[in-house]
Order: C-alpha cells, then sequence, then structure tokens
C-alpha cells in the first residue's frame, strides 16, 4: 500500500491554472476528455444544457463511485505509461511514481490513494456543468455496470 505520506507530497498539481506546468495541463484535458467515456460506461448520459442542473455525485451508489474510479485510475496509469513513466519512488525528473500501480495495490481509507480518484469522479458533473454539460442517469437499461448479461424474467 502506498502511504500517506507520499501521497502528501503530491501538491504539483494542486495549482490554479495559470501556475501548472504544460504537462499538468494536458493531464487535466486528457481527464476532461475521457469524464463523459467514464460517466458512460458507468450508466450516466452528458447533454449539452443552456443552464445545466449539477448532478448531485451523492446521488450515485458507492459500486458507481467506485467503479468509475477504478476506471479514471486505469486511465491515468495508461496516459502516465504513454509518456514514458514507470512505477517507482516519486521521482519527476526520472519519471517514476508510486501511484503507477493497479487499483488494488493503492492505499484505501481517510488517508488513501484511492480517495483522490473518487474524489476526482465526484467532481465531473460539476466541472462538466461549467462547460454547458449536463450529467443526467440512464434508465435501467442503459446501465453498463454489471459485464454479465441480464437474464430475462420468465
Amino acid at each position: 500500500m502506498i502511504p500517506r505520506v507520499q501521497m502528501l507530497q503530491a501538491v504539483g498539481n494542486l495549482k490554479p491554472w495559470g501556475r501548472l506546468s504544460d504537462g499538468f495541463k494536458k493531464a487535466n484535458y486528457e481527464q476532461a476528455a475521457h469524464s463523459v467515456q467514464i460517466l458512460q460506461a458507468a450508466g450516466f448520459g452528458v447533454r449539452p444544457k443552456k443552464k445545466p442542473v449539477v448532478f448531485d455525485p451523492d446521488d450515485s451508489s458507492d459500486v458507481e463511485v467506485e467503479f468509475m474510479a477504478r476506471m479514471e485510475h486505469g486511465r491515468w496509469n495508461v496516459e502516465r505509461l504513454q509518456k514514458g513513466w514507470r512505477y517507482g519512488p516519486r521521482d519527476g525528473a526520472k519519471k517514476l511514481h508510486d501511484c503507477l500501480a493497479p487499483w488494488s495495490r493503492l492505499s484505501d481509507g481517510s488517508d488513501g490513494v484511492r480517495k483522490y480518484d473518487r474524489g476526482a469522479v465526484r467532481a465531473f458533473p460539476e466541472i462538466l456543468a461549467k462547460a454547458g454539460l449536463e450529467v443526467y442517469r440512464l434508465s435501467p437499461s442503459g446501465r453498463k455496470l454489471s459485464r454479465r448479461p441480464r437474464r430475462k424474467a420468465k
């Protein structure tokens, strides 16, 4: 498990937009670009709206949030790997990151690493609303969380 102390060292991205490095700006664009796909995979739709109603992430089940957080972490892993990053003690100059690991290896709980991915996906509706997009729940038949086909009632 990755300890909280190492996570607290990752504050290079917690700055106003104008002070972010180009790398962090690009990472933010990539996260935004994939947020719609992650939401859709969890059974949510996204549509343009002049006055979007912000979907309350608390209306999502823990299962949905966990599903999306796992997807977001996987997306982040792919993004980093494509840029030449590797797992190791955190060192930006050497492109090493200790969170470049499977979800199962990340620490959990109030001081764990997983909370950052959960927080990111809970923020999707508000961020998309600022761009004039509304997140809404698809009909139950549009839900995609289960990878097993649903059985029809007899």
